[in-house]
């Protein structure tokens, strides 16, 4: 059991820990939205909570290209360093929707330099306030998972926490490992460190539309 755990340390280091978690097994059967508009879904999102939060002040950008391509960016502070210390920016990443019904399931292409997750699912949304995602991609005996809990402000309604856990819980959905990410005292800037702006088939791994 003790090597077990050595590995999993080392998947957690390999796949960044940016908000992951290893689990042994498959990615689990997960029932998303089956008729989202992803039009209505772009634009900024505050990550509230998600799993195992290594920074702070996260935010996604789900962002429509001139091409009509679409793209999904996140810049955050890492270590929970808050004070004078630049943020991270994971550059944007193309979309590819893995279903021809359904635009709730999709894969962004893979970012080495962050070994971030690539395949999602948009469990529930209401455009304004909240959505759920959940992301899970196989590896070797087992998977690397996460879910975001995001809000259009960087203090969600109250009462959404709570309810997000029950809609979780419900699909069978291990929360215990999120966590609260800290959304205070971060500054509000459009633009990269560089001065740029932020703006900017397929195995479904067990994602299915409801």
């Amino acid at each position: 059991m003790q090597s077990l755990g050595v590995f999993a340390f080392v998947l957690c280091i390999v796949a960044g820990c940016h908000g992951n978690t290893f689990k042994l097994g498959a990615c689990p059967r997960v029932v998303v939205m089956n008729n989202l508009d992803f039009d209505q879904f772009l634009g900024e999102w505050y990550v509230v909570q998600r799993f195992n939060p290594m920074a702070t002040c996260t935010k996604i950008l789900y962002n429509k290209t001139s091409d009509d391509s679409y793209t999904i960016s996140e810049k955050s502070r890492p270590l929970g360093l808050n004070f004078n210390f630049h943020y991270q920016f994971i550059k944007p990443r193309h979309l590819n929707f893995l279903r021809n019904d359904t635009t709730s399931i999709f894969r962004a292409e893979r970012d080495i330099a962050h070994f971030t997750l690539s395949t999602f699912g948009v469990i529930d949304t209401d455009y304004n306030n909240y959505a759920v995602v959940w992301g899970c991609d196989p590896v070797l005996f087992g998977s690397i998972q996460n879910v975001d809990i995001l809000s259009r402000t960087p203090t969600p309604q109250t009462n959404l926490i709570k309810s997000v856990k029950e809609t979780l819980k419900n699909l069978s959905i291990d929360y215990h490992p999120m966590d609260n990410v800290d959304q205070t005292r971060c500054e509000d800037s459009n633009s990269n460190s560089d001065g740029s702006s932020t703006d900017g088939d397929r195995n479904t791994n067990n994602i299915i539309a409801g």
